[in-house]
């Protein structure tokens, strides 16, 4: 079993912080609410004794806060389920990087680097005999369509509904390990070989990607995947200590 060094993701932390919203905006609806129909009955008593107060536009008032924080509260309900996708793909393989590779191995689960003005929030990071292995998790549906080097590609979720574009994965992953080899170059360890990996955790989805040259795994392949990787040279034990002192406080 690999050596767990972090596990908390920042999607689990997010859809934590939306649902505390939520409670907050639940109480904030109810209270406005209420308030809107005793001040509105209120004011409707009232304007048929003496005229016109300003109660009735206090009603309003509460009535207008009360239905903003409704739809706020509607909206984070969506984004936790969107969030909720995501998290299921990053435990799934987190689970299964700490499962299956054994403990010369360690593993980050969202790690954020950075270096200088570029950073780099990366899902799952493994440290072992071949080096750092970055690695994007992607819980994407439906069907993919694209080229390795392009930037964007399309992703049809529904028939007869128009694809929606969305950044290409590999480029966002070459990034990453950008930031990672500057970060450890920039700490002193300018040797260090680090390795993008893609990974897809959707069942359905289906892979259109011309020139494809990196490596794109479904999740039961990664382990194996990581495994056989080969071992980099001088990258021994104090190596592997050195890269693990440098990413010491990085992981949240």
């Amino acid at each position: 079993m690999a050596r767990v060094l972090s596990d908390e993701t920042t999607l689990s932390r997010q859809r934590k912080q939306l649902a505390k919203e939520s409670r907050v905006l639940r109480y904030l609806v109810i209270g406005e609410a209420g308030a809107a129909v005793l001040l509105a009955a209120a004011g409707a008593v009232l304007w048929f004794q003496r005229g016109p107060t300003g109660l009735l536009g206090l009603a309003g008032v509460a009535a207008f806060l009360a239905a903003g924080h409704f739809m706020k509260a509607r909206e984070n309900i969506k984004q936790a389920d969107f969030l909720g996708a995501g998290l299921k793909g990053e435990v799934e393989v987190a689970r299964l990087l700490a499962d299956g590779l054994d403990r010369t191995y360690y593993l980050y689960n969202d790690l954020n680097v950075r270096n200088g003005f570029r950073r780099a929030q990366i899902d799952h990071v493994v440290v072992g005999p071949c080096g750092v292995v970055v690695i994007e998790t992607k819980n994407w549906r439906g069907r993919l369509v694209g080229d390795e080097n392009e930037k964007t590609w399309q992703q049809y979720r529904f028939e007869d509904v128009p694809p929606r574009r969305v950044g290409n994965p590999i480029l966002q992953n070459r990034r990453h390990a950008e930031v990672v080899t500057a970060f450890l170059r920039s700490r002193g360890l300018p040797r260090v070989p680090v390795i993008p990996l893609l990974v897809f955790t959707a069942r359905k989805a289906v892979m259109e990607i011309k020139d494809l040259r990196s490596a794109m795994l479904w999740p039961n392949e990664v382990c194996d995947h990581i495994r056989r990787l080969p071992a980099a040279e001088g990258f021994d034990d104090a190596a592997q200590d050195a890269v693990l002192g440098r990413f010491q406080g990085l992981a949240v």
